[in-house]
């Protein structure tokens, strides 16, 4: 989201340059041509992009469970998430509002406010483009913390606060940097909230519960860029404090709205947290493991049941939350099952597999009852490759390269 945004600020602040520069190069019809060329490339592009993401599409066609919440409805399935999201519609409602105006009293500002003719206008929308820029990069370390509630409404404030100090100042370089802290504040706003928007919302729905967030933001970012400017053509400097003090109000209701969605850390099943004690990702960034918990399965095992057979496809990747398994292996030239080891909770199988791209070596038999945390192929080589030398870490940990709890122990394959 933070490099998205930030691509997105720099397109802002380099786009008019570059308009500038085809302008004195060649004419306004070339300009707008070129222009059009580009959406033209954007629209192949999306039109490459895959509809489904393979393991959704296999999900929907066979009628698992993580097709179901698409095939239930909108309604059923973000009714409990009512009031989150209208905390996420209500924020982005007043950020929509107070930047759309924002963004175009800036002309009423230049001209009749600080005098500084159509260059300070250009000036002032630099400047939004160079706080959104600062905004982003600030926006990427915060979206890491599990309490997302401080930095949205942090956001909401300072924007509020730029938007006030511009209509109260009388010097327009105080105006430019007031205008750029009010778009650092929008920036982090924004991307805090989408990020929310992510964490809470299932993904078979949150194309709509996004639609819907997004329809309300661009319906309250053209009132703002239609009333603001009409209303501030007399008193610029009232309707700005006066946007500040919505924004502000706005930022409190939200979080208000938001609840436990924003203060505390997302609900998970407590047996999926034995991913995250898995001493191999210790060192990847928070997000990353709260991705793939809420990715992850638990799978209830049974005695004797076989979780994965030796020349199996690779998967899944497992994590014991409860009980026991044993892991045997067979040789062509002996049919006669060798017991490599046991594996209690905590410990992991599955992952030579899916880091070699080979079928199953061993056999992964459960000796008790108990769960496991089971991640997906895809969602587990996303983990992996999120920390530096974690593939070949895992590899290596079956070859005792690793010292360690247990380590000593692994010098042959372990289910993968």
């Amino acid at each position: 989201n933070s490099a998205w945004s930030s691509l997105d600020n720099l397109a802002f602040f380099i786009g008019p340059a570059f308009a500038a520069l085809l302008l004195g190069l060649g004419s306004l019809e070339l300009a707008f041509v070129l222009n059009a060329l580009t959406f033209g490339f954007v629209a192949i592009v999306l039109l490459r992009l895959p509809a489904n993401r393979p393991n959704q599409a296999a999900a929907s066609e066979s009628g698992d469970e993580a097709g179901a919440p698409a095939k239930s409805g909108v309604r059923q399935a973000l009714g409990p998430l009512a009031r989150p999201i209208a905390g996420l519609a209500l924020i982005n409602a007043a950020d929509g509002f107070v930047f759309g105006g924002l963004g175009v009293i800036t002309v009423v500002l230049a001209v009749d406010v600080f005098q500084v003719g159509e260059a300070g206008t250009g000036l002032l929308n630099a400047a939004i483009g160079v706080g959104g820029i600062v905004g982003a990069l600030v926006a990427g370390s915060l979206v890491l913390r599990r309490q997302l509630g401080p930095p949205l409404l942090i956001g909401a404030l300072v924007l509020a606060a730029g938007t006030a100090v511009i209509g109260l100042v009388v010097s327009f370089p105080v105006a430019l940097l007031a205008i750029a802290v009010a778009s650092t504040g929008a920036l982090v706003l924004e991307i805090v909230a989408t990020t929310l928007l992510q964490r809470i919302v299932p993904d078979a729905v949150r194309g709509r519960a996004l639609g819907i967030v997004e329809t309300v933001s661009v319906t309250a970012y053209a009132a703002g860029s239609f009333i603001v400017p009409v209303l501030g053509a007399g008193q610029p400097g009232f309707v700005l404090v006066a946007s500040g003090v919505v924004m502000a109000i706005a930022g409190v209701g939200a979080v208000a709205l938001l609840g436990r969605y924003a203060i505390v850390e997302p609900v998970l099943d407590p047996r999926a947290r034995v991913l995250a004690e898995v001493e191999m990702f210790a060192g990847l960034q928070p997000a990353r493991i709260e991705a793939a918990l809420r990715a992850a399965r638990i799978v209830a095992m049974q005695p004797d049941e076989v979780i994965i057979r030796q020349g199996d496809p690779a998967d899944n990747f497992y994590v014991i939350a409860e009980g026991e398994v044993e892991v045997t292996q067979t040789a062509a030239e002996d049919p006669t099952a060798r017991v490599l080891r046991r594996l209690g909770r905590g410990q992991f199988f599955g992952e030579i597999g899916l880091l070699s791209r080979v079928p199953r070596t061993a056999t992964v038999t459960a000796v008790s009852g108990g769960s496991l945390v089971v991640l997906g192929k895809e969602e587990f080589l996303q983990l992996v490759s999120a920390g530096s030398g974690l593939t070949y870490g895992l590899l290596n940990f079956h070859r005792g390269t690793i010292s360690g709890a247990g380590a000593a122990e692994l010098t042959t394959d372990t289910g993968g």
